[in-house]
């Protein structure tokens, strides 16, 4: 620590040098002396901000490894952190410390707790008020019951035992990654902001890539195993007006589908066509009105399809988030380019209980 102290003495000694010069000489500074002082500067900062991260208040002597810092850190309710590593020293991690860690699997893993949110908050089931659960473990099915008909009898009729028609569909996971990586200058000189960025950008990709999953009528990937219920059906010509798309809506009911859970997806190209269709020649009320269409919301999907709309209750669509939202800060494989990498993991499950529930439609020629 002594020899970092007397460093940033240096440091602050040869920019008053620097100040009381072109005080003295009445001028500005040159380019060379523009770049020397913001090496010096960053070269302070980077000192400051290692002596912060690794010296524990009350314990100087003391060893830190990655994962009693991280255990530390995630105690005290820091959610996110980039760690930056300096020689071995009284109250610093030792190279051999870091490749122990490594070893043992402790790359650095944050929970990101209140990732959870965003990414909750930007899925399809949303926009309709359905909880996606989170944070579920093992193996999961979603049983699957039959409605049972009562009988009308008279008096002292023996009435007929019926079964209760019990069937059960075993959800599909699959992981689903990010992974964005950042220059440690890029990271200094944004004082914090692009990890903010970061941090924000990666729950929002990962719930675009999860609507894209439920709302597209194709698999997004050979290699992704989840579907949505879109996917294999075929398109329905009806006529894109109120009463069409009213009639469409009403086939689905007559299922049995309870329209307090149904939801229109289609792309904002044709949200916005419908937007400016008539409901009725001269009423000047539109097709949509206040982002929804015969009464039902709309959610907007570019994976459906230009022109394709899709039409469903989405209670039956069944889809949960499993495990731990995983944030992995990795300063270690980008190194000798000196970048950070942020990684954030997931794994999501999903299932159709009632294929019949769903219909696409495409405009009659």
């Amino acid at each position: 620590m002594r020899k970092e102290a007397k460093r940033v003495s240096e440091i602050v000694a040869r920019i008053k040098e620097m100040h009381s010069t072109i005080e003295k000489e009445q001028r500005a500074l040159n380019d060379d002396e523009k770049r020397e002082l913001k090496a010096l500067e960053r070269e302070q900062d980077m000192i400051l901000l290692q002596s912060r991260a690794f010296s524990l208040p009350g314990e100087p002597e003391k060893k830190v490894t990655i994962k009693s810092y991280l255990r530390d850190q995630l105690n005290a309710g820091k959610k996110t952190m980039t760690i930056h590593f300096r020689a071995e020293g009284a109250g610093e991690m030792s190279p051999t410390m870091m490749r122990q860690d490594v070893a043992e699997g402790a790359l650095m893993p944050v929970t990101i707790g209140d990732v959870v949110k965003p990414l909750r908050e930007n899925l399809i089931y949303n926009k309709i008020g359905i909880q996606v659960p989170t944070g579920c473990r093992g193996v999961y099915e979603w049983p699957v019951v039959e409605a049972v008909k009562a009988t009308i009898a008279g008096e002292a009729v023996k009435v007929a035992a019926k079964k209760i028609d019990l069937s059960k569909v075993p959800v599909v996971k699959q992981r689903i990654a990010v992974v964005v990586e950042a220059s440690r200058e890029s990271l200094f000189e944004s004082d914090g902001k692009l990890e903010s960025i970061i941090n924000e950008q990666l729950p929002l990709a990962v719930a675009e890539t999860v609507n894209q999953i439920m709302t597209g009528t194709e698999k997004v990937t050979d290699d992704c195993v989840i579907t949505g219920p879109f996917v294999g059906l075929t398109p329905t010509a009806v006529e894109y007006s109120f009463k069409g798309l009213n009639a469409a809506k009403a086939q689905l009911l007559k299922k049995g589908v309870r329209s307090d859970r149904m939801v229109f997806v289609m792309t904002e190209a044709t949200k916005a066509e419908l937007e400016a269709t008539p409901k009725d020649a001269g009423s000047g009320i539109m097709v949509i009105e206040n982002d929804r269409l015969c009464g039902l919301p709309v959610f907007c999907s570019e994976a459906i399809g230009d022109g394709i709309i899709g039409l469903g209750d989405f209670t039956y669509q069944v889809c949960a988030q499993f495990g731990d939202v995983y944030m992995i800060v990795d300063p270690y494989t980008g190194a000798d380019a000196n970048t950070v990498r942020f990684a954030l993991n997931v794994d999501f499950g999903t299932a159709t209980l009632r294929p019949e529930v769903f219909a696409l439609y495409k405009q009659k020629a």
